[in-house]
Parts: structure tokens; sequence; C-alpha cells
């Protein structure tokens, strides 16, 4: 099992770096200035950038997109309070305890920082190998909407840690847990539980909000014919990702339902939840900030689909099988959840009936961590994981076959993004 989920890592795939002399003042204004990347009515600090004519792709840096977003959420901990003016005695803000507003400042900062970025990765190599050689995006304009989706990620990750009651994101302690330890400290520990999680769920809709805020942004620099389907799809993404996440937090509570149902089901609720959001959105989008043609659009967005249900896939199996140490969080949590994975899905029509029925029986009720590491061996037992490394095989088959209707320079970025994506193990 564990040599299936070996991560390998292709020479062609480029590591984030010091941004290029065309961009270094545009990079400079957002780590000097960071207000200048969330306030609505601030000139954007960018340079330019002048496309090639030839099509070759477009250079991007995620740095520039982590330095975009982490100033994003730090001005959204202070926009509301800095039109406030301190000198005068009569303003709100001279009421406020400054170290409040620090805590609140932290946590958003917290929330965006680190992460693999998939989305913005996605999102700008769409825009970079997709469309025109001078698209209706500029560069700067393409790393705001990839920064918008990143903050998306960390609103709906804050939300999704309270309602899965996840101790730890990235290694770290989840943003109600670090609130949740930091109102102790102050307070003491009476209300320091509830408190770090009502205070987490604020942090959340804040950056939702600067999500928003990004995305308008950007929007206002392009004509309407482009801006309008861009925000229309972002929506459509927001959307079906709480809808998903809806029918995923349900879930376990329903009874459990024959196979095919269960794995019909379970596929649905990846696709809605995950797969979609994660990956086919991030490239739709990438496409319609390139200009791409109807063609290439449909091509990867069948690409996406494939991609992004064999990307869930993986997150199930890592979610049973991975090791903390590379994933950032506790193994185990879906089954002590009772998520309602293809995994487990599969482990149950596979499993003797004794064995099923104890299985079912710990997937059905809140099971701490011995009942998960039951359930896990069960699973294990049951030879699950193997049938989902062949669902993972077969999508990931059907994703690359997509790609033959798109240019050169895209096959071989998202060939590269896929063996990223499918073999990994966090």
């Amino acid at each position: 099992m564990g040599e299936r989920i070996r991560t390998r890592r292709s020479a062609s795939v480029r590591e984030p770096r010091e941004p290029s002399d065309g961009r270094q003042a545009w990079a400079r204004g957002y780590r000097t200035a960071p207000q200048s990347a969330f306030s609505p009515t601030a000139p954007l600090p960018l340079t330019r950038v002048k496309h090639s004519a030839d099509r070759a792709p477009r250079d991007f840096d995620l740095s520039d997109v982590r330095a975009a977003t982490v100033a994003a959420a730090r001005e959204a901990a202070s926009v509301a309070t800095d039109a406030l003016e301190p000198g005068d005695r009569s303003s709100p803000r001279t009421r406020i305890d400054p170290s409040f507003l620090a805590m609140l400042e932290a946590a958003c900062i917290q929330a965006v920082d680190g992460g693999k970025q998939v989305r913005a990765r996605l999102m700008l190599t769409s825009w970079s190998t997709l469309g025109k050689a001078q698209p209706p995006v500029d560069y700067a304009g393409a790393v705001q909407l990839a920064a918008a989706l990143e903050m998306f990620q960390a609103s709906a990750l804050v939300h999704d840690d309270i309602v899965d009651g996840a101790d730890t994101r990235r290694g770290r302690p989840a943003v109600h847990r670090s609130l949740e330890t930091e109102v102790a400290a102050r307070f003491g520990p009476g209300r320091a539980k509830t408190l770090g999680a009502d205070l987490a769920i604020l942090v959340g809709d804040l950056l939702l909000i600067a999500s928003t805020t990004l995305a308008c942004q950007a929007a206002r620099a392009i004509d309407s014919v482009t801006a309008n389907p861009i925000l229309a799809t972002l929506n459509q993404m927001r959307a079906e990702v709480m809808v998903g996440q809806f029918l995923d937090t349900l879930a376990p509570a329903t009874p459990l339902r024959a196979f095919t149902a269960s794995l019909e089901e379970a596929i649905a609720i990846a696709q809605v939840k995950s797969a979609r959001y994660s990956v086919v959105f991030p490239l739709l989008i990438g496409a319609l900030a390139a200009g791409a043609a109807p063609s290439a659009a449909e091509g990867i967005g069948r690409f996406g689909t494939h991609l992004g249900l064999a990307f869930q896939l993986r997150d199930d199996l890592l979610s049973v099988f991975g090791d903390r140490a590379a994933t950032g969080k506790p193994t185990g949590t879906d089954l002590m959840e009772g998520k309602r994975t293809c995994l487990l899905a599969i482990a149950r029509f596979r499993l003797p009936d004794r064995d099923r029925q104890q299985l079912e029986s710990l997937v059905t009720a809140p099971a701490g961590p011995l009942g998960a590491d039951v359930a896990r061996a069960l699973i294990a037992q049951s030879g699950a994981a193997d049938v989902v490394e062949e669902l993972i095989d077969s999508s990931r088959r059907e994703a690359l076959a997509a790609l033959d209707a798109l240019p050169l320079r895209a096959r071989t970025a998202f060939e590269a993004i896929a063996v990223d994506l499918i073999d990994r193990t966090a």
C-alpha cells in the first residue's frame, strides 16, 4: 500500500522561486504595501507583463499568489478598524483592545499560511498554456484570481475543521484550536472551547469576504465579456462546495445502503464537494482568463473531471492510511466521523458478513481512535485500498486521454500536474 501512494515528482515541474525582473516591482508592492491587495479603491502596485507572441507558456510564480493571499488576509482583519481615526477620543477604535485586533489578524494569517496551493497552480497553468498570446486577463489579474481561490479554500478549511472537530491542520493547531488556546490564556479555560470555535467561524467568514473582494478587484480591470463568466463560475463553485459540504456533513447520520447506491452516492458527493471545486473550476477559470476557445475549455473540463475524482480518491486513502508526518493531520478522521467514502463502500462490499457488520457498527457511531484503528484494519483486510488504486489509475487514464485535444504546451504541463496530484503522500 505504501508503495502505491509514493509521490513521483517530474523534473519538468517548476518550483516557486523569486519573481523574475518583469515582476519584481509588482511582487514587492504586495509585500510592502499589503493594503493595496485588498482595498477596493487603492491602485494596484504592479508592473504589466508583456506576453510573447510565440505562445510559449507564460511564466508564473506561486510565491506571488502566497504574498497576495497573506496580504489580503492581513488587510481583511484591519480594513474596518483602519477607517476609524485612532487619534479621535470619540472614535470606537480608542475603546478596542489592540491585542484583540492582533489576535484576529494572527488567526487570518495562520489560516492562509502554508498549503500546497493546488487550486492556484491549476488555475495559473490553465491561464498560462491555453488561449491567446495576449490574454484578456494579465498577470496581475490572474494572480488575484488565483489568490481569491486560495482565500476561499482557507475560509472553507477553517469552517471544515470546526465541523470535523479537527485538532490540527498543516502540522499545526487548527485555527479554532489556536484561538481556544489564546482565549484560555487570557481569560481562563471556562468558555475557551466554545469561544475558540465561535471566533474561528467569524475568521472564516472574513476570509470569504476577502476572497470575494480579490475576485471583484481583478474583474474591474477586465472587460465585462470576460469578467462576467469568471465571476459566475466562481459563484457556481462556491455554491457547489456548500451543497457538497452539507451532504457530506449529513451523510454519517443517514443509514448505510446497498453497495451500488453507497458507491454512487460517495462518488457524487466527492465530485460536488471536492473534485469539481479543487480541480475543474480552477481549470475553467484559468481557461476563461486566458481567452481559451470553447473546444479547449471543454477538453480541460473533461481532464479536470477525471483528475478531480482521482484527487479525491487519493485523499480518501491518505485519510485512512496516510503518514501523519506527511499529511500534517491525524489519520483515521474520516473513519471517526463516519464519512461515506468510496473506500468505505468498497470495503463493506468485500468483507464477510461478520466483519462487515463490525465495520458498519464502527462507522455509524462516533468511533474514537481505537475504533478507527479497528476499522482501518478491517478496510486493509478487505483489499479495498487496491480497488481504489485501480479506480485512481482508471481516472488517470481518462484524464490524460482528455488532454489529446489540447496544445502540446498544455498537455506537457498538465501531465506533470496529474503526476503530482495523484501520486502524492499529503
